[in-house]
């Protein structure tokens, strides 16, 4: 009986349609020749969830055939809050809330 995998099985990062790919192929060595790319990278990435590069053309290229975006999302830093921001947010919060019940107290 074949060992089916299920998405779960893999890291994160791994696209859906690599995973049904590979169950189509059959094998990590088929679906490589499939795509046409070197089985390190398809074994790194659904064994480790280690992406190829960005950085050169030919890591884009194999990204694209193993159904990753071409480059990888930066990501963008969180900005820094400042002091006394909670409580100002709080306060708007309960702004918001004050005026939106006396709207529905005056179409009553």
């Amino acid at each position: 009986m074949p060992m089916v995998a299920h998405r779960s099985d893999y890291p994160n990062n791994v696209p859906a349609r690599l995973v049904d790919a590979l169950e189509k192929a059959g094998s990590e060595r088929e679906l490589s020749r499939c795509r046409g790319v070197n089985i390190l990278y398809v074994s790194q990435l659904l064994g480790k969830g280690i992406e190829p590069t960005d950085r050169t053309s030919k890591g884009q290229t194999v990204r694209v055939k193993l159904f990753l975006p071409r480059t990888k999302r930066q990501k963008t830093p969180k900005p820094e809050e400042w002091c006394g921001q909670k409580q100002i947010r709080k306060a708007i919060r309960k702004m918001v809330k004050n005026t939106k019940q006396s709207i529905l107290k005056r179409h009553e």
